[in-house]
């Protein structure tokens, strides 16, 4: 799942180390939820865009208690205006790669070029 958001600061309570690294507490150091949400550990091929996928473990609204209180509605306006613009364009497909914004810390889209039968 891409999400809007690219990077959250997180500040740990407690230290942590790994490997040759640690990080003390109250240490601010930044998540990459775009790094995360495509783990192909987690994710059968995560580099692309499945609708119909059945992980769902993605960062994309957060998680615990930090997961997003307008997750439903997000979730409810994709599904309503997707929904629309399927309904209302037969054969709707992209013509070339959608081109993002270089845009931090939240992911932008510039230009989604789209096709689709009269």
């Amino acid at each position: 799942m891409l999400s809007p958001t690219t990077t959250v600061p997180k500040c740990l309570r407690d230290g942590i180390a790994r490997d040759d690294l640690w990080i003390r507490p109250g240490e601010v150091r930044r998540a990459f939820l775009g790094a995360a949400n495509r783990d192909p550990d987690a994710f059968s091929d995560p580099d692309r865009l499945r609708i119909d996928r059945q992980e769902a473990r993605h960062l994309a609204f957060g998680a615990g208690r930090h997961f997003c209180l307008g997750a439903p509605l997000a979730r409810l306006n994709a599904e309503v205006a997707l929904g629309a613009l399927l309904c209302r364009y037969n054969g709707i497909r992209l013509t070339d790669e959608p081109a993002w914004r270089s845009a931090m810390p939240v992911r932008e889209l510039e230009h989604v070029a789209l096709a689709w039968e009269i």
